[in-house]
C-alpha cells in the first residue's frame, strides 16, 4: 500500500466519522423533539381531563341532564368559534356553564 492509498483511506475514514457524528446529532435532535412532543401531548391530555372534570362537576352541582350537557358543549363550541379558537378551552366551557346558570335563574324567576 502506497502513501496515496493510505491518505485516501484516512480521508474516507474521516468522512465516515464525520457522517456518523452528523447522524448522531440528528438522532439526538429527533429524540429531543420527540420528548418535547410527548410533554406537549401530556399537557394537552391534562387540560382535556381538567375540562372534562369541570363539565362533570357542573353536571353534578347543577343537576344537568344529558341534553343540557350537550347544549353546554354546543354553546362552548360557538364561544370558541367566536374567539377564533380551534379547540374548546376551559374559559369557553366556563362561559357556557355560566350562561346555563343564568338561563336557569331566569326561568325560575318568571
Amino acid at each position: 500500500m502506497n502513501a496515496q492509498e493510505i491518505l485516501a483511506k484516512e480521508r474516507a475514514l474521516q468522512q465516515a466519522q464525520q457522517k456518523t457524528q452528523e447522524m448522531e446529532k440528528t438522532l439526538q435532535q429527533a429524540q429531543q423533539k420527540s420528548i418535547a412532543a410527548e410533554q406537549a401531548l401530556q399537557e394537552i391530555e391534562e387540560k382535556i381531563l381538567a375540562e372534562e372534570q369541570l363539565l362533570q362537576q357542573a353536571m353534578e352541582r347543577l343537576q344537568l341532564s344529558a341534553r343540557a350537557y350537550h347544549r353546554i358543549l354546543k354553546l362552548a363550541r360557538s364561544i370558541a368559534d367566536m374567539d377564533a379558537s380551534q379547540n374548546i378551552r376551559t374559559r369557553h366551557l366556563t362561559e357556557a356553564i355560566n350562561y346555563r346558570k343564568l338561563d336557569r335563574v331566569n326561568r325560575h324567576t318568571r
